[in-house]
C-alpha cells in the first residue's frame, strides 16, 4: 500500500510540471 502511495504521489506531483511545461509550448509557439 505504502509503496503503491508513494507511486501515485511521485506521478501526481509529476503533473502540474508536465501541464506547465505544454502550456508554455504553446504560448511560445
Amino acid at each position: 500500500m505504502i509503496i503503491t502511495l508513494q507511486r501515485y504521489g511521485s506521478v501526481i506531483s509529476a503533473i502540474p510540471q508536465q501541464l506547465s511545461r505544454f502550456n508554455f509550448n504553446t504560448i511560445d509557439s
